[in-house]
């Protein structure tokens, strides 16, 4: 994906790649029209993007990545550094499990990414009551969305979930997402039967 010769995401490195898609969040086999041709998602895509940049810049990857070796070998491995960058700025590259935001999680299993018997492209919405009590109504847009009895939004409580990594390889391309919904073919996305999902990591 970050091979010029695909002609995308051009001096983008495959952690970079992986994990802004992770973010938007999109499927990695999603194809650039499908994203310009929908307005909603280009911007989602553009301010997430934006947002994502941001954090090379803030302060707290400054101060905690940016700063002096305490090694007098100008040549040795940061392997503090490397361990701090690898747990608090690598979201889902080459990892077995990801630390996803409760409102990620929720805008995710929403959509039903989460679900690898839903198919992205055919839009569908629910209305429910979740353990708060707080009911959440979507206008449908398409086919009703009925979440897993074993799914659920997490509440304001928690700011997090454990959610499992899956490889995803087509041809010589190896990508990585959370989403475990298919890709449809005749939206114009890589043909499902194409594409074989690896899990990385089985327990959570």
């Amino acid at each position: 994906m970050k091979d010029n010769t695909y002609e995308c995401f051009a001096g983008f490195g495959s952690h970079l790649i992986n994990d802004l898609l992770a973010t938007v969040p999109l499927h990695p086999a999603t194809p650039a029209y499908d994203v310009c041709a929908n307005s909603q998602t280009f911007i989602r895509f553009k301010e997430t993007m934006c947002t994502y940049m941001d954090q090379w810049m803030s302060t707290n990857f400054l101060n905690r990545i940016c700063t002096r070796s305490n090694d007098l070998n100008p040549f040795a491995f940061a392997d503090t550094t490397d361990a701090l960058y690898t747990s608090s700025f690598i979201f889902v590259f080459r990892k077995a499990v990801a630390k996803v935001p409760t409102p990620l999680y929720n805008n995710m299993t929403a959509q039903g990414l989460f679900d690898p018997r839903h198919t992205i492209g055919v839009f569908r919405h629910f209305s429910y009551l979740i353990r708060l009590k707080v009911l959440i109504s979507v206008m449908p847009t398409g086919e009703p969305y009925t979440l897993p009895h074993d799914d659920f939004l997490r509440g304001p409580e928690s700011s997090s979930a454990r959610v499992p990594v899956w490889n995803v390889t087509h041809g010589s391309v190896s990508m990585y997402t959370l989403i475990r919904s298919k890709p449809s073919p005749s939206a114009g996305w890589v043909d499902f039967d194409e594409v074989s999902f690896l899990l990385l990591y089985c327990k959570l």
